[in-house]
């Protein structure tokens, strides 16, 4: 259906999902080690060919979190897209309101974990 539309789904779940099912990913409390899945060759070719695609089409990554401050997108993603890779993450909220990443309401907590994340990336 979706090539009909022009349109190529390519799933990547897996390596750049942000509930692994690997159980070494996760810390003590059981959340998600961001910085541990960034370190996989798996992640990073993943990551990589995310970012070739943009040369080709716009692309579209897709997650159940409505807010983007909260979800592995910004977390796991965006330090490895935006910031190592130069490109320009943009958020669509409910609402249909379109947020570049600096624009997003970053709690403490969050810029924690995304800090944390990097320093040993």
């Amino acid at each position: 259906m979706l090539e009909h539309l022009d349109i190529e789904y390519v799933f990547l779940g897996g390596p750049l999902g942000g509930k692994p099912s690997d159980e070494s990913f996760y810390d003590a409390k059981g959340k998600p080690d961001y910085r541990k899945m960034r370190a996989t060759d798996e992640f990073d070719g993943a990551v990589e060919q995310v970012a070739s695609m943009p040369r080709r089409a716009n692309i579209a990554q897709t997650c159940s979190e409505e807010d983007p401050s909260a979800c592995h997108r910004l977390l796991l993603l965006g330090p490895s897209l935006e910031e190592a890779r130069g490109l320009r993450l943009l958020h669509i909220r409910k609402s249909g309101e379109v947020l570049p990443t600096n624009r997003l309401d970053r709690s403490r907590k969050h810029q924690r974990q995304i800090q944390g994340s990097l320093l040993n990336t």
